[in-house]
């Protein structure tokens, strides 16, 4: 009876996804992959899957799979794109910016990392030098819920208001 209600706390542990850092959340009904490295939410797994299938997009183990070079770059799974989404243009490109933004490809730093009563809580943030910005993100698994909740903010360090450009990239991948 102890272990059973040991193995349904809520967690946190450091993790790796192809190679680079990550954090694992859990709980009873699911594991999350976030790779700090992007903030991407990289593997998602229902704790009933006998087969441990993510439903997520993995380009890195899709190039292995096809015998090509498996590079991790940030953008797997859902990944945030900020600021920008699809390509850019000729300047933005020229002041450095990537297409989909550079949130995805930033190094995340762990502000929070806690089990707070039912809850796995993750808080990570990073700085966007191109576009002065600060993205942080925190992620919830609550116990007994198949449920992932994500709080985003995007902070501009400008001294002016500004438009932004931000997307979810949530992309399925095979083998589902």
């Amino acid at each position: 009876l102890c272990g059973t209600a040991l193995a349904q706390t809520p967690s946190l542990k450091p993790g790796t996804f192809e190679n680079q850092p990550a954090v694992v959340l859990s709980n009873d009904k699911l594991e999350l992959t976030v790779t700090l490295l992007g903030a991407s939410f990289a593997k998602l797994l229902l704790r009933e899957d006998a087969e441990g299938h993510n439903p997520l997009w993995e380009p890195a183990r899709m190039s292995r799979e096809s015998g090509g070079r498996a590079e991790f770059r940030g953008s797997t799974g859902h990944f945030v794109c900020v600021d920008g989404f699809g390509p850019v243009s000729a300047e933005e490109r020229a002041a450095g910016l990537p297409g989909h933004g550079e949130a995805h490809l930033q190094k995340y730093e762990t502000r929070r990392s806690a089990v707070e009563g039912r809850a796995a809580v993750l808080t990570i943030e990073a700085l966007l030098p191109i576009v002065q910005e600060k993205f942080a993100r925190t992620v919830r698994l609550v116990e007994g819920e198949t449920v992932v909740y994500v709080d985003s903010r995007l902070e501009n360090l400008m001294g002016f208001d500004r438009p932004v450009n931000w997307a979810e990239h949530a992309t399925v991948g095979s083998p589902l």
